[in-house]
């Protein structure tokens, strides 16, 4: 058994390991490539690598000054101020219009905060009834605070802070305090994080509930069914916001059935089991809570759920639009009734667009690149409304130069750190890889990055924390040579 474990552990942890590489380092390629041509013919492009080389130097500075004189609680206080301070900045003078998909929730929300229920009539909501708890979150704010969309705003700065401080705490845990610091610097001066805190998104509050979770998967020596329980009200909160728990669960469940069941001893393997259970139940009690209380309330009159399942991958494969949003794609659907009928030509529709295999690949391969070497759509949501197109293009050259150092140095962390790889430190792979695949199949669009950028800082951190780690020893190796008197006396 012992030989078997070792095997899989091995097989396992190697096969995870392979493909995280094989994706940061393409992931890496297609985004500085991405980046050439969208600015070889204008000044934009050595902004872009001007801002590569002034991230790089001022990240090179923290660590070798700012970081030695900051002790732990000092570097949190200054990293909530820091984070809090920019996005405070940048909701205050970039007052981003309400369009699209956030307009509906909003507007909806506004009409239930005043006690009507209508909106969930319309066919937007029928179809993806999921969207209904974000909405009453909004209602229930504005109820409280009024209509003000400052309010949803500054509310949503709070939330990206304790995104960047759990970004810390995770990092600390799972790689050291050097590398958790650097990730959180990271996140809280990416340009989409900071953004995106003008614009009515859930992706706030639904990572916040999900890093929650992550973080005690991570933190936990122990396992018991108590944590479990915990685990799962969090992730479940965050599905209620914006759903993604299914895909979630999948990592958990082969993370602890691999990693916390078959591969440790008899009496930490039951303790997993339990944790395991106590997630899956208490995930699955607030949905149903949270779903018939709606019903029970008059919201709506069906559960929280997606009744157009085949729809996401029906976009995902349009070769068209490189399995983007097609509004030719909504047009049509729109004259078929929600259920059987709907889904029958969907399923009918995805078939057609799946049989040529060739041309299947071709679109995954484009998709890929689109999805993980394009430029983040988040400053574009941020600033569609606004007309200052000198810090748009900044602000575009900032994140393009933030995102491929990130790939860059999670590859680099990933290379060195390939033996010495850390449980919970999988369970984050595992995510990603099931994040990058889902992609694969359903509609994409960049701006969906978002919940898996702590990840990707996290990663981020760990390679340059590893790179200062050599740099100093290097130089305490070299001093020690020029000078051995030194090394004597200490």
């Amino acid at each position: 058994m012992n030989t078997l474990s070792n095997w899989l552990d091995f097989l396992s942890t190697k096969i995870i390991l392979v493909l995280c590489l094989i994706f940061f380092v393409a992931a890496a390629f297609y985004s500085f490539i991405n980046g050439i041509e969208t600015y070889i013919y204008t000044n934009d492009f050595l902004h872009f690598l001007a801002w590569i080389s002034g991230i790089v130097a001022a990240l090179g500075v923290y660590i070798l000054f700012i970081n030695r004189l900051l002790s732990n609680k000092m570097f949190l206080i200054f990293l909530i101020l820091f984070a809090f301070t920019v996005r405070l900045i940048w909701i205050l003078n970039f007052n981003t219009r309400i369009e699209s998909d956030f307009y509906i929730l909003y507007t909806a929300a506004v009409d239930a905060a005043n006690g009507n229920f209508n909106f969930s009539e319309q066919l937007y909501f029928r179809s993806w009834v999921y969207q209904i708890g974000f909405t009453m979150y909004q209602a229930l704010v504005i109820a409280v605070f009024g209509e003000s969309v400052f309010v949803l705003k500054f509310i949503s700065v709070f939330y990206s802070i304790g995104i960047t401080v759990l970004i810390y705490l995770i990092g600390k845990e799972v790689i050291n305090e050097t590398a958790g610091r650097i990730a959180a610097i990271f996140y809280a001066s990416y340009a989409s994080s900071i953004v995106m805190t003008s614009v009515l998104t859930n992706d706030h509050l639904s990572t916040l509930f999900y890093l929650l979770g992550f973080y005690l998967i991570v933190k936990t020596k122990n396992p018991t069914i108590k944590i479990g329980l915990l685990i799962g009200l969090f992730i479940g909160l965050g599905n209620i916001i914006r759903p993604l728990g299914s895909l979630i669960l999948i990592a958990i469940f082969l993370y602890y059935i691999v990693y916390r069941v078959i591969l440790e001893t008899k009496e930490r393997r039951l303790r997993s089991l339990g944790t395991l259970f106590g997630i899956f139940i208490a995930y699955f009690l607030v949905m149903n809570i949270a779903s018939y209380a709606f019903i029970a309330a008059g919201v709506t009159e069906y559960p929280l759920s997606n009744r157009a399942p085949y729809w996401k991958f029906l976009i995902g494969v349009n070769q068209e639009t490189n399995g983007g949003y097609s509004a030719e794609d909504a047009s049509f659907m729109s004259q078929f009734s929600l259920g059987d009928e709907r889904d029958k030509v969907e399923k009918e529709l995805i078939l057609e667009r799946i049989a040529d295999k060739e041309q299947v690949a071709n679109l995954l391969y484009r998709k890929f690149k689109i999805m993980w070497g394009h430029g983040d759509a988040s400053i574009n949501w941020s600033m569609s409304s606004i007309d200052r197109p000198f810090v748009f293009q900044q602000l575009k050259a900032i994140e393009r130069a933030t995102y491929f150092i990130m790939l860059v140095f999670a590859f680099i962390f990933l290379f060195l750190f390939r033996k010495k790889l850390s449980t919970p430190l999988i369970f984050l792979l595992v995510v990603i890889l099931g994040y990058v695949m889902s992609h694969l199949l359903i509609e994409i669009q960049t701006r969906y990055r978002f919940f898996i950028m702590p990840i990707f800082s996290i990663l981020a951190g760990g390679g340059l924390a590893m790179i200062s780690t050599m740099l100093f020893k290097y130089n305490k190796v070299v001093s020690e040579r020029l000078d051995p008197k030194k090394n004597d006396i200490q």
